[in-house]
Parts: structure tokens; C-alpha cells; sequence
């Protein structure tokens, strides 16, 4: 408790608690590994670190391995702290484009959190689904759209329903695409009655 509030102060404190010799990874530990109210307070101060911290400070979080245990509590049923991990990762993911850290995506993917995001959008609360939505559309829609004509990665369900993406698509069971023909005009035949006489070529 004490550190998450801490963790929410000045950038001075936030610097001090990421520098502090293994404080960091004790406190990533027990967001990964202790009982649901230290894990829960855990949570809260790693957040604070990747939402109100200076860039260094966020890329020191994760390198210290903070991503893997954010993505857990995404499956978590507490929709509080389902939706402070996902603004934490939004959070990252926005510092590693700035960055220029692509790991970081490469890692969320790695983690399972790309498939954890896509059913994040048929959760209950609204917020929570427009949130995830929106970290889907801003850092991993280009992903499906390389191709032109690649299988949609979009669906909406049913009419008027939410639209939810799904970035697994790969076009099984869909008819092969019908052969393309090109007909760029031959020439007319030659009359029936045309002669050619070679004779005078020798």
C-alpha cells in the first residue's frame, strides 16, 4: 500500500523506488507470484511507475520484467484491476513507440496478451471493452493489414453489435481464389481467300 502511494507521487519518488537495489523486482515478484492483496497493491504501484513515470523509467520496468505478470491480471475478475493493467500496458506500449522499443509488442504477443486483449472484447463492462479496443486498433491493427487482400481481422457481431478483432485469421477453409484470365485482344484472322506467295523471296 505504502509504496503504491509512493509510487504515485513525484518522479524524485517514483526514480528512487526504481533504482532502489532490488526493490523493483521484489515488487514485480509479488505482482506475479503472492496472494491476491499484496498482489492486488503490487499491481497498483507497478502501474503508477509505467503511467506517470519518465520514459527511462518505464523501459527500466519492463526490462525488469513487469510485462508478464501485467498480462495475467488481465484474466483476473476484479474489472478495477483489469482495467489498471491495461492502462499500464497501453502505457508501455505507447513509451515503446516513442522509444523506438518494438520488443515490447514482440513481448505483449509473446506473453499471450495479444489472445488475453481479444477477449478482453466481449468483457462485461463497457470501459474495459473500449479500452482494449482501443489498444488493438492504435498498436496491432497494421498487422493484419499488409496485405490487401488478407482475411478480415474485424468482425461485428451481429447488427449493431461491438466490433472485435481477431488476429488470428488465416483464411482456412475459404474456396481458392477462381483463376484469372486476361484477354488483351488478339488479332483478326486473315480472310479465308488471302494467298502469300514466297516464290519471290529466293
Amino acid at each position: 500500500w505504502a509504496l503504491s502511494n509512493i509510487t504515485a507521487g513525484t518522479q524524485s519518488q517514483i526514480h528512487q523506488v526504481a533504482q532502489y537495489p532490488g526493490l523493483l523486482a521484489n515488487l514485480i515478484s509479488h505482482v506475479r507470484d503472492s496472494e491476491w492483496d499484496v498482489k492486488k497493491e503490487a499491481a497498483w504501484a507497478v502501474a503508477n511507475m509505467t503511467t506517470t513515470a519518465t520514459p527511462d523509467i518505464v523501459c527500466k520496468v519492463v526490462d525488469a520484467g513487469a510485462l508478464g505478470p501485467l498480462i495475467k491480471l488481465l484474466d483476473v475478475k476484479d474489472s478495477k484491476i483489469v482495467n489498471v493493467a491495461l492502462e499500464a500496458i497501453e502505457s508501455i506500449l505507447k513509451t515503446g513507440r516513442k522509444c523506438n522499443r518494438s520488443d515490447f509488442e514482440d513481448s505483449l504477443e509473446k506473453e499471450g496478451g495479444l489472445d488475453m486483449l481479444e477477449e478482453l472484447q466481449h468483457h462485461e463492462s463497457t470501459k474495459i471493452y473500449e479500452k482494449t479496443l482501443k489498444i488493438l486498433e492504435t498498436y496491432f491493427a497494421d498487422d493484419d493489414n499488409d496485405e490487401e487482400n488478407a482475411p478480415s481481422a474485424f468482425s461485428q457481431n451481429g447488427a449493431g453489435g461491438p466490433i472485435t478483432f481477431d488476429f488470428k485469421a488465416n483464411g482456412e477453409g475459404r474456396a481458392p481464389p477462381a483463376p484469372v484470365s486476361f484477354n488483351f485482344g488478339m488479332p483478326a484472322a486473315a480472310p479465308s481467300n488471302s494467298t502469300f506467295d514466297f516464290s519471290n523471296l529466293a
